[in-house]
């Protein structure tokens, strides 16, 4: 295995700089593998600091990449982030329609509620897969007793 990931899920609130909000914001992390993200980049950059987020919805909050984006957490705070990139927005079919923030790995508790531990993400390294040895069979002990079906030893 080269490398492992576990997602958390949860839901969240954001806002543009208008104050429109989008409520049931599915809240989930920026893979730090780049084999292990699930989405791809429409527009702009992945984020490379802990207050850059990358959205699928942005043209519903009139916002692009280089503007700024107002997190609604958990906590009942809000916190802005910069937002450096659109994602493509070809995500699972059971999120079609909400909108979808990726945040950094360690935010995702801070940024949504309900979270969950969604799945577990694996990236196997390449090359031939590993070989078992084979396990030595042990020959039948002499003086262990044998039995048939209704029978006695």
């Amino acid at each position: 295995m080269a490398d492992a990931a576990l997602r958390l899920t949860g839901r969240g609130a954001l806002s543009g700089a208008d104050g429109q909000q989008l409520d049931g914001a599915t809240v989930t992390p920026v893979a730090a593998d780049p084999a292990l993200r699930r989405h791809l980049l429409d527009e702009g950059r992945w984020p490379g600091a802990p207050d850059e987020v990358p959205l699928d919805t942005a043209h519903r909050l009139d916002v692009t990449p280089d503007s700024n984006v107002r997190l609604h957490r958990a906590d009942g705070t809000t916190v802005t982030a910069h937002l450096v990139g659109t994602l493509d927005g070809g995500g699972a079919p059971s999120l079609a329609g909400h909108p979808i923030l990726r945040v950094p790995d360690s935010a995702v508790e801070q940024c949504a509620a309900a979270v969950t531990a969604a799945q577990l993400d694996v990236r196997l390294q390449p090359g031939p897969p590993a070989r078992t040895p084979p396990r030595p069979c042990a020959p039948p002990s002499a003086t262990a007793p044998r039995s048939a079906p209704g029978r006695r030893p």
